[in-house]
């Protein structure tokens, strides 16, 4: 009983001890990789979805250049394009341009006056939907080449609501269009 407790004792400091001791300066040696967890949101064709981004950016911004006076459809068109931006930048992991506030009210429908000033600037309002109702158009047609992306939820949402902000920005454009 004693030879196998002193061959145990022997095992132990001639072979466990210096494994363990190795083992210890080895790892000291070198630096453990972090684990990276796998991303949950689909790897994404960032070219198209940049360019939708940046479509959608220029189509808000025409809109709000756009005087408030389509009694809501600019309203529901800016809100739907923002909506898809967001989408847009979730996907992309970009940060979305700093908020503004504005102080600006959708006024109902007011139409033009015969001045000539009033009839400017609803010209250049419409001209400003119109500009942003392209844009929008050629967000809805730059999705399509964002194919994997627009197959998942937010995709699928985000096609729906250009959709729906190209047929608003129509929609204000048509409330002065038919007073020409």
């Amino acid at each position: 009983m004693n030879r196998n407790r002193a061959f145990s004792a022997f095992v132990i400091l001639c072979f466990v001890i210096p494994a363990f001791a190795r083992a210890q300066a080895d790892s000291s040696k070198t630096p453990e990789k972090p684990i990276q967890a796998k991303s949950v949101t689909p790897v994404v064709d960032e070219k198209p979805l940049g360019v939708v981004r940046q479509h959608l950016v220029d189509a808000v911004k025409s809109m709000e250049e756009a005087l408030p006076i389509y009694g809501g459809p600019r309203g529901k068109s800016m809100a739907a394009a923002r909506q898809a931006l967001k989408a847009v930048e979730i996907a992309l992991n970009v940060e979305p341009p700093a908020k503004k506030k504005s102080a600006v009210k959708e006024q109902p429908v007011v139409k033009p006056a015969s001045t000539k000033s009033q009839v400017e600037k609803i010209a250049d309002s419409q001209a400003a939907m119109a500009k942003g109702q392209q844009e929008l158009e050629a967000a809805a047609k730059e999705l399509e080449n964002a194919k994997s992306w627009i197959q998942t939820q937010p995709g699928a949402n985000a096609v729906k609501l250009v959709a729906s902000a190209i047929a608003d920005a129509k929609a204000s454009i048509a409330v002065f269009a038919k007073s020409k």
